[in-house]
């Protein structure tokens, strides 16, 4: 889906690297939605109590996991708070892990609700385009990919240039090192590591 703007003045170009308040609450909305709908279900399931089929999320574990594996971050999040860039990152990741379509099935009269099972492919596919239109449409220089890991998009000729780098300087050493920083350009991973080192007072371990 393109909104009129995008197909009238293109999209906008990938250069903004810090999530602001109005994007992550559009992030935020998607998550609250999973949620609610039981798309997290698919790794944290309710058990109905008449006969241990599954119908929904459990939130309690989810929240608790989410808790554990992005230390930080509250469940439910504070309307006021704004997390870091990279703790966005790794929430949406954690998300993307967990989420599938839910399908219903048959309908529990008695406690009003349909029991479920999960389409991973479909879940996931739907997760990640609902949170890369958001980050596409404010110019955020990050997205997930189609198996949910954040990733860091570059201004095009400069990822062209990337790709089609190849260091030939004659000296072996100077080559590899210039292909470790090349591939770091795009990486989130070491940048993450880095921010949250440096906010909790921890040296890196590089």
């Amino acid at each position: 889906m393109q909104y009129w703007t995008d197909k009238e003045y293109g999209t906008r170009p990938p250069t903004v690297d810090v999530i602001d308040k109005p994007v992550w609450n559009g992030l935020w909305s998607i998550i609250e939605t999973a949620v609610g709908d039981g798309s997290f279900g698919f790794r944290f399931p309710e058990a109905c109590p008449d006969g241990g089929a599954k119908y929904g999320c459990n939130g309690q574990a989810f929240s608790q996991l989410l808790q554990a594996e992005v230390p930080g971050v509250e469940w439910p999040i504070p309307d006021h708070e704004l997390p870091a860039t990279d703790v966005i990152l790794d929430v949406l990741e954690f998300c993307a892990r967990a989420v599938g379509e839910p399908i219903k099935r048959d309908y529990h009269s008695f406690f009003s609700h349909h029991h479920l099972s999960w389409d991973r492919e479909a879940g996931l596919a739907r997760f990640v385009s609902d949170v890369n239109r958001v980050l596409a449409r404010n110019g955020v220089a990050y997205e997930l990919t189609p198996d949910g890991e954040a990733a860091r998009l570059l201004p095009e000729p400069l990822a062209k240039a990337l790709r089609s780098t190849v260091f030939k300087t004659g000296d072996d050493e100077t080559d590899r090192l210039l292909e470790t920083a090349r591939c770091r350009i795009a990486s989130p991973k070491e940048t993450t590591a880095g921010m949250r080192s440096r906010s909790s007072g921890t040296p890196s371990s590089g």
